[in-house]
C-alpha cells in the first residue's frame, strides 16, 4: 500500500451487544466491546495508512434464530422488530454488508475509528409515537 500510496480499509464486525452490554453472554458482550474498543486504538495508530472502523448489528433474521426457533419463530421475531424498532425494519445480512460496503469505500474516506451501528434504531429503546398495525399472530 505504501509503495502505491493507497490506504488499506479494515472494517471490524462488532455487535450492539459490545455497546449496550446486552444478550444472553457475558462473554460474547465483553469481547464485542474489546473489539470497539480495538478498532480506535488501531485507527489512532495506524493511521493514515489504514482507516479502520467497525459495523455494531443488532438483530439480524438469520439461520442463527431460524434453526433452533423453526421458520415461525423467526417470522415471529422479524414481525416483533418491526413493530419495536423507529426505523420499522427488523436487519438482515443485506443491511450489514451495505455498511460494510460504505466502510470500505472510497465515500467514507474521512471516517477511521467509529463503530456504526446498524440496527434500525432499537438501541433508541421503544418507539414512541402512533401504534403501527399489529404484528401477525397479535
Amino acid at each position: 500500500m505504501a509503495a502505491t500510496g493507497s490506504q488499506g480499509v479494515v472494517v471490524n464486525v462488532a455487535s450492539i451487544a459490545g455497546i449496550m452490554a446486552i444478550g444472553s453472554s457475558v462473554a460474547y458482550a465483553a469481547s464485542k466491546a474489546a473489539l470497539i474498543n480495538m478498532t480506535k486504538s488501531l485507527a489512532r495508530a495506524l493511521g493514515p495508512g489504514l482507516r479502520i472502523n467497525a459495523v455494531c448489528p443488532g438483530f439480524i433474521g438469520t439461520r442463527w434464530f431460524a434453526d433452533p426457533m423453526g421458520e415461525a419463530g423467526l417470522a415471529k421475531m422479524i414481525a416483533q422488530q418491526e413493530q419495536a424498532t423507529p426505523l420499522a425494519h427488523a436487519g438482515t445480512a443485506e443491511d450489514i454488508a451495505h455498511t460494510v460496503l460504505f466502510l470500505a469505500g472510497s465515500e467514507s474516506g474521512n471516517i477511521t475509528g467509529e463503530s456504526i451501528i446498524t440496527d434500525a434504531g432499537a438501541h433508541l429503546g421503544p418507539r414512541t409515537g402512533p401504534p403501527r398495525k399489529p404484528a401477525p399472530d397479535q
